[in-house]
């Protein structure tokens, strides 16, 4: 399997051809599972990878052309993770020692209508602020 890394939290197989994406612990908030998660910054998201300045360079808009995609498409993807969530806490890994309960619950708040609301607000806010300094 070789690896190319676009971002600190996702990398890419270039054998498989699939995204590897990396919890390095704060996808759960595993050192805080008390407190509510929090939006990403333009610099701990994926607009600060190397494939996002790539995918905005085939496009000689101002990052348009890719927004109107990326807004079609989130909430057909969300609902493809919120379909797949058991699936994918059933495959973390037991020497983490996460408590799956409070996993269960960490996940499910992120498919809140608020939370997502909120995400997309801040993704846009994000999204300007990378185009902008492009």
């Amino acid at each position: 399997m070789i690896l190319q890394v676009f971002h600190f939290n996702l990398m890419y197989d270039v054998g498989a051809h699939l995204f590897v994406p990396i919890d390095y612990g704060c996808v759960f908030n595993t050192s805080t599972y008390d407190f509510p998660f929090s939006q990403l910054t333009v610099t701990d998201s994926i607009l600060s990878s190397e494939l996002f300045d790539l995918m905005l360079s085939k496009h000689k808009d101002d990052g348009v052309e890719v927004l109107t995609y990326l807004n079609k498409y989130y909430g057909v993807l969300v609902y493809k993770c919120q379909q797949n969530a058991e699936s994918i806490i059933a495959q973390i890994p037991q020497e983490w020692n996460l408590p799956t309960d409070v996993v269960r619950e960490k996940v499910k708040s992120l498919f809140d209508s608020e939370w997502l609301e909120n995400a997309w607000l801040n993704f846009l806010d994000c999204f300007k602020e990378k185009v902008r300094l492009w």
